[in-house]
């Protein structure tokens, strides 16, 4: 336990050392004056999707910012003499990012409260944002193991952008008909949005259920198959 404290500890300050914390925050800030400015009605229909573009948007680039910063200062290759396992090194990684996306939601949503009263089911709401961050930290180290450079990354990301978020985001918005919804539940980013929904309005059951298991399973396979796997032949190969 201690030595995964310590771990911790060294990410949180590795991840403000290369100003991701630091931008998180400043992302929170936007997302708040954004609340701020907008009326009553308008706040409780963005409030969930700043939360969500957070979590699922945000996590992806941020675990692809804090990979390459890593491997530009060769500290990866330290892994091999650690006296720290690569899944426990993972680990602390996973739980940083559940940390920062965590508390950026939390402040849009204290913070919707105080402007607006929003009414929300915070702990719910806190649950399910720590699913979405979870499953979407397993997406973003998917798209960045297998991306050749940060430029590489980035048009990966556009391109599960342009998949899977933005219609998710079309559907929301109208432009895509409803009747789209069923096939949209293949999308791990349109399961994220239920579920941070879930948190302010009432959801099919059904679908807040299948979001949870869909979304856990994404984590769950995608973590020990591929991103152990991929980043322990990373840090052998340096």
């Amino acid at each position: 336990m201690r030595r995964m404290i310590n771990l911790l500890k060294g990410e949180l300050v590795r991840l403000y050392k290369y100003k991701i914390i630091v931008t998180g925050l400043f992302l929170s800030v936007i997302w708040i004056v954004i609340v701020a400015l907008s009326s009553a009605d308008t706040a409780q229909m963005i409030a969930p999707l700043l939360i969500w573009a957070d979590a699922s948007m945000m996590s992806i680039i941020f675990v692809a910012a804090s990979f390459y910063f890593e491997k530009q200062e060769a500290t990866i290759k330290s892994v091999l003499v650690a006296p720290v396992s690569i899944s426990e090194i993972l680990i602390s990684k996973v739980i940083s990012s559940l940390l920062m996306g965590a508390m950026s939601g939390l402040l849009v949503v204290i913070f919707s409260i105080i402007f607006y009263g929003i009414e929300v089911q915070l702990l719910w709401l806190l649950l399910c944002i720590l699913i979405v961050i979870g499953s979407h930290v397993a997406i973003g180290f998917v798209i960045t193991f297998y991306s050749k450079d940060f430029g590489t990354m980035i048009v990966n990301y556009f391109l599960y952008a342009l998949v899977a978020l933005i219609p998710s985001l079309l559907l929301t918005l109208g432009v895509i008909p409803e009747k789209w919804n069923l096939v949209m539940l293949i999308s791990p980013s349109h399961c994220a949005q239920i579920l941070i929904n879930s948190g302010f309005s009432d959801q099919p059951l059904g679908e807040i259920l299948w979001s949870v298991g869909y979304l856990l399973a994404v984590g769950g396979l995608l973590f020990p198959l591929v991103v152990y796997k991929k980043y322990k032949k990373i840090v052998i190969e340096g």
